[in-house]
């Protein structure tokens, strides 16, 4: 088994991806991602939300992430999550806004790194009453 593989299966057994846990994205990774994507001076990372569905087979698959916004954005379908950052932040009480309109998708490979996808320790995943609205949205973007 060369190291690749062991990173894979490491990664896959200490980490749930699963849709509706939350991350914290490099601003690099959304830059690369998001055609005209505002790179604020100071931040280093963006909140990131999993819609993924199933298990990834590798490195290289991608998990798809719903980028969060300190602004809501125009429309009806936003998810509005609370206390995503750490407490004693100025983000604290502020709410993040995640929207289904334009999914990401990451690169497995990049969880795990600091410069790359990192668990969110404050709130690893959403509370019940968010997932149900999270899963509503979805429903909504595939009809």
């Amino acid at each position: 088994m060369d190291s690749s593989e062991r990173r894979f299966n490491a990664l896959d057994f200490l980490l749930d991806y699963s849709k509706g846990t939350l991350w914290w994205v490099h601003n690099r990774l959304w830059n690369e991602k998001i055609p005209g994507f505002v790179w604020k001076t100071g931040s280093k990372h963006h909140p990131g939300l999993s819609v993924s569905r199933k298990k990834v087979n590798g490195l290289y698959s991608t998990v798809p992430m719903l980028i969060g916004a300190s602004r809501r954005p125009s429309g009806q379908n936003v998810l509005s999550v609370r206390h995503i950052s750490p407490e004693g932040s100025g983000h604290h009480d502020k709410p993040g806004y995640f929207s289904t309109l334009r999914p990401c998708p990451l690169r497995f490979d990049d969880f795990g790194r600091t410069d790359g996808v990192e668990q969110n320790g404050t709130k690893p995943r959403l509370d019940p009453d968010e997932m149900e609205r999270l899963d509503e949205m979805l429903c909504k973007r595939e009809a």
